[in-house]
């Protein structure tokens, strides 16, 4: 028999626009039941909180939904280039970067987004009408927004801002994360994705190792 997990909504409704849907999601490892048929929405804006025992199935519930597993059955949808964080609650490895850039690394995608935005602007420089030069133009204008809704071009400020928020100094910015402990390691992992500003945010047990 499955075991429960009591869900725990509080927001502030601003428009009815639903997120992420689970719909008749089940899941088993060998025998045992986590999830039978589950259902459930989460709207916009909201902050919810899973309770349940150890074992009821809370972090595979997390993991079905950013991906890492897949259901038996059923499917889990959200809106089309959303993008969801992810902070599991064991703290990560790290090592050969200094906390400054192990914060930036968590911008790969915006990068090589912003990569394919100087190699748009070479396309349009060659090209100054028809198909090519008209698919290039609609390509940037999405790649241009992506890259201003993520605030990329002012992510080192932004990564020095929240690696404040959450305690750390600047003399800590330059030293090798492997110099510290698990609890700062998970602020740091908090820290990227928070520089993500992804559209849905999950965080595993987040007091784990936060040394608090």
């Amino acid at each position: 028999m499955a075991a429960t997990i009591e869900v725990i909504h509080r927001w502030y409704a601003k428009s009815d626009k639903i997120v992420l849907t689970l719909d008749n999601i089940s899941k088993s490892f060998g025998g045992r039941v986590i999830f039978d048929h589950i259902s459930w929405s989460v709207p916009d804006d909201a902050r919810v909180s899973l309770v349940g025992l150890n074992g009821a199935g809370k972090s595979t519930l997390l993991r079905l939904i950013a991906g890492k597993l897949e259901p038996d059955s059923g499917r889990i949808t959200h809106p089309q280039r959303s993008q969801i964080g992810y902070l599991e609650q064991d703290a990560p490895e790290m090592g050969g970067r200094s906390v400054l850039d192990e914060t930036l690394a968590g911008l790969a995608d915006m990068r090589a987004l912003d990569r394919r935005r100087r190699e748009l602007e070479e396309i349009l420089e060659r090209e100054h009408s028809g198909p090519a030069h008209d698919a290039a133009l609609d390509e940037y204008g999405e790649v241009l927004h992506e890259l201003e809704r993520h605030d990329f071009y002012t992510a080192e400020s932004r990564a020095t801002a929240v690696l404040f928020g959450l305690g750390l100094k600047q003399e800590d910015l330059g030293r090798d994360v492997v110099e510290f402990s698990g609890g700062v390691r998970m602020r740091i992992a908090l820290a990227k994705l928070l520089l993500q500003k992804p559209d849905f945010l999950m965080l595993d047990e987040p007091t784990n190792h936060l040394d608090i």
